[in-house]
């Protein structure tokens, strides 16, 4: 599934979730746009470092409630590496 495509069908979405808050899609946005610099392919690795700095979120609390969240609302599929150089694993779970 194509970048656009998923951004269009995620925030067509939105309409429907009442929980969802601006960090919920700025860290969104941020995961998919490093699937894309991946080559579009699941899984993909992030950095929370990283995805904390895209997505502009300054609280690991925060970041770790907005990925659970995206677990939980059916968005993403995430193993967490607790490894310091290995990225954790997303999948994107298509929405219809």
């Amino acid at each position: 599934m194509e970048s656009l495509e998923i951004l269009h069908n995620f925030l067509t979405s939105l309409s429907s979730e009442s929980l969802i808050s601006p960090f919920h899609i700025s860290l969104f946005l941020s995961m998919v746009i490093a699937r894309s610099l991946q080559g579009s392919q699941d899984p993909f690795s992030i950095s929370r470092s990283e995805m904390m700095e895209n997505a502009k979120i300054q609280s690991n609390a925060t970041y770790h409630k907005c990925v659970r969240d995206l677990v939980k609302f059916g968005y993403i599929r995430y193993v967490p590496s607790y490894h310091p150089v290995i990225g954790s694993l997303v999948w994107i779970i298509p929405v219809k």
